[in-house]
């Protein structure tokens, strides 16, 4: 066992990365003030607005991680099983998902009434349909690097992981930005003062917790890194992982 434990990959998990992230993203607070000075009427008070109400409703979502990553859990297995059947269930639901996701930014379009919003929109769409081939690339690659190497299976779930959250945390982060850069725009000045109070309980509800991003062997019952309980064992049960 003595030499199974010493040759364990050692490796930053999701939390420990993630964890990273927010503390970058709580430290970037201190340049809104630079913001708000220089570059207070980028936005208008109307597409301040709009952009607010995306960008919360992208990070409420997450605020629940627990039940989340439980949730994603019993996808994930899903598409295990499907996959071994092969059945292609779990790619048709991700791509009627992220097409959602992109007719909802659609029906903001009409209410962005200029090229600088509607730039912003652009990039919003734009970044959806790259996360969406993206995932779609990592799901297909999962499907072959399970047969050949469990540690890479592992890697690619963790680094799906680290990018699904954070996408929430830098949306909770914008909403000070956004107030900042419409300041200057906005008839009321205290509505950035809201938007930076906002975003500032969001990011601090949305720190990783530790406790969410741990789960128990499936083989073994010990305490392990979830990525591994969905695989469904771990480096202090299972051979080919402990031995990689």
């Amino acid at each position: 066992m003595k030499g199974n434990r010493a040759s364990i990959p050692r490796r930053e998990g999701p939390h420990t990365r993630l964890m990273k992230l927010w503390r970058i993203l709580f430290i970037s607070f201190v340049i809104d003030g630079a913001v708000a000075i220089g570059l207070n009427t980028v936005l208008t008070a109307e597409q301040a607005q709009v952009a607010v109400v995306v960008s919360a409703i992208i990070a409420l979502p997450f605020i629940h991680q627990k039940g989340l990553l439980q949730g994603l859990a019993r996808v994930r297995r899903s598409q295990n099983r499907a996959r071994r059947v092969g059945s292609r269930r779990g790619a048709v639901l991700l791509a009627v998902l992220l097409a959602t996701l992109v007719a909802a930014k659609l029906v903001l379009l009409p209410s962005l009434n200029n090229v600088a919003a509607l730039v912003f929109a652009a990039i919003l769409l734009l970044g959806i349909i790259s996360s969406a081939r993206h995932v779609m690339r990592e799901t297909r690659t999962h499907a072959e690097a399970l047969r050949t190497s469990p540690w890479l299976y592992i890697t690619l779930w963790e680094r799906q992981l680290v990018v699904l959250f954070s996408v929430p945390m830098v949306a909770a982060r914008s909403i000070s930005l956004i107030g900042a850069l419409s300041l200057g725009s906005t008839p009321h000045p205290y509505f950035a003062a809201l938007y930076l109070a906002t975003s500032v309980v969001l990011l601090l509800i949305l720190q990783p917790q530790r406790a969410s991003f741990i789960g128990w062997c499936p083989r073994c019952k010990s305490p392990t890194p979830i990525a591994f309980v969905e695989y469904g064992s771990c480096p202090k049960c299972d051979a080919m992982l402990a031995t990689n």
